[in-house]
């Protein structure tokens, strides 16, 4: 039997019952229970990343919270490491969105060091200076809170979850402030050894972060895993090119007539001795039957283009 991994979340739904209105108070018919969350389930080891994608409104912060411990579901079950989330100190502490505020009257120092002293860490000056330089905020020490920019309040939110013992940092929108390639550094460096979660919205973020991704569609979890592993099993079109030496029609005609082939083209090429054919079928069942064809062939080369995030989005609906 295997060991469990490290973050269990099996068959969370959330929902909520609206406050009354005038009309269902009249009439006396319930209010209905609206779902935010239904039937999510997935896992991660304990030094693992993952990018958790949605949709605005598709329910990452709430899924964000309940793993923090701050919210309970509505059904099913939450592991930590083996445990509820409101039974693990610090838990929350690995919670990072640009949303929260610290006390604006006091400097950053004055916030770190404070955070620190609840949470009993020991070595304190010495890590503050350390995750500040990291973070390359060291000169914001000195400063008040209520004078930084939003993307320096985020930076000292960061820095105070890596000063934290939670075994796992939930950064809730963070890539949209920092980007793809400082959310990788700082991951590495200050995260190093936790287990990583990152919620977007960012196509374009969420494929440049180059890590397994959780696509959470309308309140699930539809697919969980690398991008292409993911448009392996998705149903949206997956392009071939074919290099062939020699090709001859009757073979064009053929690949034309396959099932699930949605286009068939020729396309100019320097790079390869002879005819470069561009092939796009409707999903990867119908890859087998193209390269059983397009193998009788002289084929020089043949190679898949990897498909987008967006375009595995589009097989949603």
């Amino acid at each position: 039997m295997s060991n469990p991994s490290f973050i269990e979340v099996r068959n969370v739904d959330v929902s909520y019952k609206p406050a009354g209105t005038m009309l269902t108070k009249l009439t006396g018919r319930p209010s209905i229970p609206h779902s935010v969350l239904h039937d999510v389930t997935f896992s991660l080891d304990g030094s693992d990343q993952g990018v958790l994608f949605g949709e605005t409104g598709a329910g990452k912060s709430t899924l964000f919270r309940l793993m923090a411990g701050a919210i309970k579901p509505s059904r099913g079950t939450i592991k930590i490491n083996g445990q509820k989330p409101q039974a693990i100190p610090h838990l929350a502490a690995g919670y990072v969105s640009p949303e929260e505020s610290e006390p604006k009257s006091e400097s950053v120092q004055q916030v770190l060091f404070a955070f620190t002293k609840q949470h009993d860490i020991s070595s304190a000056p010495a890590r503050i200076s350390e995750v500040l330089e990291i973070l390359s905020i060291s000169h914001l020490a000195s400063r008040l809170v209520n004078t930084l920019s939003s993307t320096e309040r985020l930076r000292v939110n960061i820095a105070r979850a890596a000063l934290s013992k939670a075994p796992i940092i939930l950064l809730d929108d963070v890539l949209d402030q920092l980007g793809a390639r400082e959310v990788k550094r700082i991951i590495s460096t200050v995260f190093s050894g936790r287990a990583v979660l990152i919620a977007t919205r960012s196509v374009q973020d969420a494929e440049a972060m180059n890590v397994p991704i959780a696509i959470l569609h309308k309140g699930k979890i539809v697919h969980f895993g690398h991008q292409q592993e993911i448009a392996g099993k998705a149903t949206c079109p997956r392009t071939v090119n074919a290099w062939v030496e020699g090709l001859r029609y009757d073979l064009l005609r053929s690949i034309k007539a396959l099932p699930g082939v949605l286009e068939v083209r020729l396309v100019p090429t320097d790079q390869f001795e002879g005819q470069r054919l561009k092939v796009v079928v409707q999903s990867s069942r119908y890859l087998p039957g193209l390269y059983d064809l397009v193998s009788q062939a002289p084929l020089i080369k043949i190679e898949e283009e990897p498909a987008s995030l967006r375009e595995i989005l589009t097989s949603l609906d």
